[in-house]
């Protein structure tokens, strides 16, 4: 999307999303609007950053401009470019720079759910986990029907093994947007790996429902399939396990008339451990055969 110059009286043009594909976070650039007419090197490599391609050049126009910064320029213009510069020194793996500029940005014009959110995903790449969810609930209270919030704290409770949190979140997704992108293909993933399979199916014949092309979502559904396919061949086994050996125990419990010496070869001499090991043969292990999902 093109930006429109500094001036006065331009609006907002517009915002330039970049979403990260581990972190599920958003970042947005904000459109940047001058307060005053004067025109010095602020305003033009700002300018001229706005309408490079090149990441590296974009940022190196963003540094010299706010080089150049006076209090003429206003305050919010620098805020602005701290913001744009970012996102992308977060698109180039400095993610302790982006919160950098994200924190002088916001000293300058205060929280706002974009700076915080973006904030929260350069945590996430740091991994750590548990202050990007508290930047993720932050922005959440400040746009409680952002998607994209639930979505990016989903990811942070999942990296830190909360998965039931995780799937907490994509439960209020899904009631602001059942279209979010991939959004029960991710709640199916979740409940899979949190062993609930059934609840799992469920949410990837509503991905298949939405998109009959979604080939991952039918691969896996199969997996899904299989795994409570499993899971019920194991309980069944268990079962017969258990019954044999709650029929075999008062044989075992018996006192003998005329004890004979022990061989030490006899199953009835086993250890218990070895009595636990034989009833338990045989058990299938979940997992088997099913492919990490990814």
């Amino acid at each position: 999307m093109k930006r429109r110059k500094l001036g006065r009286g331009n609006g907002e043009t517009g915002v330039r999303r970049l979403a990260k594909a581990a972190g599920l976070a958003v970042l947005l650039s904000f459109p940047l609007r001058s307060p005053v007419r004067a025109a010095g090197e602020f305003l033009r490599d700002s300018n001229r950053a706005a309408e490079t391609t090149d990441p590296a050049a974009k940022t190196a126009l963003y540094t010299r401009a706010l080089g150049a910064w006076t209090p003429a320029d206003g305050d919010r213009n620098k805020a602005i470019v701290l913001a744009n510069r970012a996102a992308l020194h977060h698109g180039a793996g400095r993610y302790e720079d982006a919160i950098a500029d994200l924190d002088a940005s916001m000293a300058i014009m205060g929280e706002n759910p974009i700076a915080v959110a973006n904030r929260g995903a350069a945590l996430s790449r740091l991994e750590r986990h548990a202050e990007a969810v508290g930047e993720f609930t932050k922005a959440i209270r400040m746009e409680p029907r952002n998607p994209v919030h639930y979505a990016s704290r989903a990811v942070a409770h999942d990296a830190m093994g909360n998965t039931s949190q995780a799937i907490l979140d994509y439960n209020v997704l899904l009631s602001i947007d059942p279209a979010f992108k991939d959004g029960f293909k991710t709640r199916g993933s979740l409940h899979f790996k949190s062993g609930e399979y059934e609840e799992a199916v469920r949410d990837f014949d509503a991905a298949i429902a939405a998109d009959k092309g979604d080939r991952r979502a039918y691969q896996l559904r199969a997996l899904a399939r299989e795994a409570i396919d499993i899971r019920e061949k194991n309980a069944a086994i268990q079962a017969r396990s258990e019954s044999r050996a709650a029929t075999e125990a008062p044989a075992r419990a018996a006192p003998r008339r005329d004890p004979e010496p022990s061989t030490g070869n006899s199953p009835a001499n086993a250890g218990p451990d070895a009595r636990i090991w034989l009833a338990a043969g045989g058990l299938l292990l979940l997992g088997l055969g099913l492919r990490a999902l990814k």
